[in-house]
């Protein structure tokens, strides 16, 4: 090969380094510039009260909240609303997200079958049924409807979350209404039998998931599951008759696990 092919050949690598490290340089901005803007939604550990509420004939343990709860003698149901605390989501990243949606996830047929299980005297029963393409549960004692009614709303959503440092900004989301429910089932199924007193403890809660996905300003999809522990660690024995009184305390933790 002459000299001058050489030289050509040279040069053309020489170009064609130039060209790479440009490509390379381009792609790192890109990476750097959508980091500038990225949001990171993330779901905070929190405490966990669960208090008695009449459902028709029955008290079940059915309202939670992550706050506790302060009553009176003249406490009214609206008041008790505005104090009921959900799970907080809040976004640590450096942009804002867009588009916030929270689905839940669990072992539905798991928990049916405890229920039937445990409910040896025939306390419930619990129609399943499809109405606008949503399960729907009644829980009806004997052959009487006692007004509970439970959909099962899969996805809760949010426009926007703001970068917490800066705006403070919460999205407080309350546990799935199913799961709620089916639980509140369960616990009263076990607290009115009572013999055995860590019985409740023992019973292994059915795995929650949280489903969570957002996008950022550039429109780009993010998307997490979180598994959700119930670490049970106060509980009042016995079945008991009295609305909103504390039947059950512990803490949720939440793992990301994708």
């Amino acid at each position: 090969m002459k000299i001058n092919e050489w030289i050509a050949l040279l040069s053309c690598v020489g170009t064609l380094g130039a060209t790479l490290t440009v490509v390379f340089t381009l792609y790192e901005m890109k990476i750097q510039r959508k980091s500038s803007y990225k949001p990171d939604v993330v779901l905070l550990d929190t405490e966990f009260y669960s208090y008695n509420r009449k459902n028709g004939h029955k008290y079940l343990p059915s309202l939670w909240s992550t706050r506790r709860i302060v009553f009176s003698d003249d406490t009214k149901y609206e008041d008790i609303k505005r104090q009921i605390g959900g799970i907080s989501l809040c976004n640590i990243g450096v942009g804002p997200a867009k588009k916030v949606e929270v689905e839940w996830e669990f072992d539905h047929d798991r928990l049916i079958q405890t229920i039937k299980e445990k409910d040896t005297n025939n306390i419930f029963k619990i129609e399943e049924y499809e109405k606008n393409l949503q399960n729907q549960y009644s829980m009806i004692e004997g052959d009487e409807w006692t007004g509970l009614n439970v959909y099962q709303f899969r996805k809760t959503k949010k426009e926007f979350l703001l970068n917490y440092d800066t705006s403070s900004d919460i999205f407080e989301v309350n546990i799935s209404r199913h799961f709620r429910y089916l639980v509140s089932i369960v616990w009263y199924l076990y607290l009115e039998d009572y013999s055995d007193p860590v019985a409740l403890y023992n019973f292994l809660m059915p795995e929650l998931y949280i489903k969570l996905s957002y996008s950022d300003i550039g429109g780009n999809r993010y998307k997490k599951i979180y598994r959700c522990n119930f670490d049970l660690f106060s509980l009042l024995g016995g079945y008991n008759e009295t609305d909103y009184l504390k039947m059950i305390e512990g803490v949720l933790e939440f793992d990301n696990i994708y």
